[in-house]
């Protein structure tokens, strides 16, 4: 495994030459299209909590156009995941909020309140539960038995089941309305590793941190940064999977580096880091993808530099942010180790937008999978002073065939 000789310095001779060589052309990828209705097929109901109706389109199933690469479209129906980070998914409480992925107000005073409202609930994960008020236990034997029995859920899955873990099981019996809570819970997540688990709390923190920082952002263009930056956590937990977790959000200083957020997709079996989820997020159609001096937003350039740029040359943040403390040291050298390295784990780029202002495809957010970033090659040119094409064979072909 190679290794980069500093992680904190963009100026340093070995990550100067990686810059030169690495791709900084504006990137292009594969888009999505989520669409909201009111059609009957989209179960599209508004959503209230006792404090009154969110500013939201509600969703149950959602309507996805998907060009791939061949230029072919395809049209599907998407049903969303269950919000892990969402504390209104607990039994008692009929407030639902975990399903809310579009802002579609432009008023900011709406925006900042139902983000508040969002942030209010939102928080931990449903994979570690509170027995109490997930399941109604109502004695303390019978709360630490379903406390071990969540924690001893892969060895009583197993067959024969684990005798200690059936021993919880039984004693759980004795209060027969929350055994039968635990065991859709067991039906649900039981399959899910310990060490998802406890990463998955994490990210349910990070959601809550980065819902708190957005709400108080003080932000020249608050409404479209907030619509941008909202919908694209909301998708990720929601709509594209039930394996990505947050790593990095809102920074309540701003981030002078670019990178908008941080995820991951880990494994549900293992635990294990899978992928690196560079996510941009623009608010409205009428934000583009910017131009720097070491390459395109989003390009493979643009990232090794925006990522080294997370951190000091004394390892901290560069934005200083007390509320960023999610974003150590470690993480960012991981990424960066990923990108010079063949996976596992890759990182890929994902930008997202809601197209708030788009007349033909208003109530909408478009997704563009930029595809897998690497630097294996660039660093091993560098390392051994080879340019770009000092190597590259020469083609004689049609260039548009």
């Amino acid at each position: 495994m190679v290794a980069l000789n500093s992680y904190t310095d963009p100026t340093e001779a070995l990550n100067q030459s990686i810059l030169k060589l690495a791709p900084k052309e504006r990137p292009s990828g594969i888009a999505t299209i989520l669409h909201f209705s009111s059609c009957a097929k989209f179960d599209a109901k508004p959503l209230t909590l006792t404090t009154g109706q969110y500013p939201f389109t509600g969703l149950g199933s959602i309507g996805t156009s998907y060009v791939d690469s061949a230029g072919d479209e395809w049209a599907y129906i998407r049903q969303q995941f269950k919000n892990r980070h969402g504390l209104t998914t607990l039994s008692a409480n009929v407030d639902r909020a975990d399903q809310l992925v579009l802002l579609d107000s432009l008023d900011s005073v709406q925006i900042k309140e139902a983000v508040a409202r969002d942030r209010q609930y939102t928080g931990g994960s449903i994979l570690v539960p509170d027995a109490v008020s997930a399941f109604g236990t109502n004695h303390a034997i019978t709360t630490y038995a379903a406390e071990q029995v969540i924690a001893r859920r892969l060895a009583l899955g197993q067959q024969p089941p684990d005798p200690t873990a059936m021993n919880y099981w039984n004693l759980l019996g004795s209060d027969p309305i929350a055994q039968a809570k635990v065991g859709d819970w067991l039906q649900n997540y039981g399959y899910v590793s310990d060490k998802f688990a406890k990463h998955d709390v994490k990210s349910g923190d990070r959601l809550k941190n980065h819902l708190q920082n957005l709400e108080n952002s003080n932000a020249q263009h608050f409404g479209s940064e907030t619509r941008g930056e909202y919908a694209a956590a909301k998708l990720l937990i929601t709509v594209l999977g039930q394996d990505y977790q947050m790593k990095l959000g809102k920074s309540s200083a701003g981030r002078i580096n670019g990178i908008d957020q941080i995820w991951v997709k880990r494994n549900l079996w293992s635990g294990e880091v899978e992928q690196y989820i560079i996510v941009e997020c623009k608010g409205s159609m009428d934000a583009k993808l910017g131009e720097a001096s070491y390459g395109w937003q989003m390009s493979t350039a643009w990232v090794f530099y925006a990522l080294i740029g997370l951190l000091g040359t004394d390892g901290s943040l560069a934005s200083k942010s007390l509320t960023d403390v999610f974003a150590q040291k470690s993480m960012v050298k991981k990424i960066l180790d990923a990108l010079i390295n063949p996976g596992p784990p890759t990182v890929k780029g994902l930008l997202i937008q809601p197209m708030t202002k788009s007349v033909t495809t208003a109530n909408a957010v478009e997704m563009i999978d930029l595809g897998a970033y690497s630097l294996v090659q660039q660093y091993l040119n560098a390392t051994q002073s080879v340019g770009r094409f000092d190597n590259a064979p020469i083609y004689t072909g049609n260039m548009l065939s």
